[in-house]
Parts: C-alpha cells; structure tokens; sequence
C-alpha cells in the first residue's frame, strides 16, 4: 500500500493547473497496488506533456520521482512548482485483546493483498 500525504504547491502558471489538481486530488489518499500509483505517475507525466505547450519535451518542466516524493520541477529544475510526500506501508499491526501487546498481524504486499501471518512475529 502507498500512501500520499503532505502535499505542498507554490505560485505556479495557468498551465500546471490540471497537473497540480491532480497532485492535490491524491493527498492524504492510498493506492493499495503499487502499480496503480506507477499508473497514476505515468498519467501526471502525460498530462504535463499535453498541458505545457512543450516545455515538457524541452525540459523547463520536469516531473521527478524519488523514494518518497512525486515533484514538478521548473526553471530547468532549479525550482518546483508542486510536490507530495508517499510512503510504503509493508505492515498491519494489532493488538491482543488478552495481554494488550501489538503484534504484526498481516503483511501488504504490492499486488493490495494482506498475507496474514500464520506464526507470531
């Protein structure tokens, strides 16, 4: 599961709007499988080819995704313009209702599917 959050923008130009939209419709959001944030990336990077008149293609508009953050950068990457934070949540805790210690009760693998644990880990 992949979850975005802390999303941030600053002043930007009328045609980052619909990729900035996009950006914000996703914060505080999850993607149980990670290939539909992959497809929802991919998407972002579509719209600011079609949106920005071609400074995607001449890289005054770039579209960066690291371990943790989607961001579009402008001024040839000098500045950005938008950004969200994500993580990965690998793992669902519970707590025993007798003794009120948490354990791991499932594994999130990226397919969205919970692996219960057979054994206590």
């Amino acid at each position: 599961m992949i979850v975005c959050h802390s999303f941030f923008y600053k002043a930007h130009p009328k045609y980052l709007y619909e990729a900035v939209r996009m950006m914000r419709s996703v914060n505080n959001c999850c993607f149980f499988r990670h290939g539909d944030f992959d497809s929802w990336v991919v998407e972002l990077r579509r719209v600011l080819r079609e949106t920005t008149g071609g400074r995607f293609e001449k890289n005054d508009i770039q579209l960066s995704r690291t371990n943790g953050q989607v961001q579009i950068e402008v001024k040839h990457g000098m500045d950005y313009a938008a950004r969200i934070d994500y993580i990965t949540v690998e793992k669902a805790l519970t707590q025993r209702i007798i003794g009120g210690e948490f354990i791991k009760q499932c594994r999130l693998d990226p397919e969205g599917n919970m692996v219960y644990n057979e054994k206590e880990e």
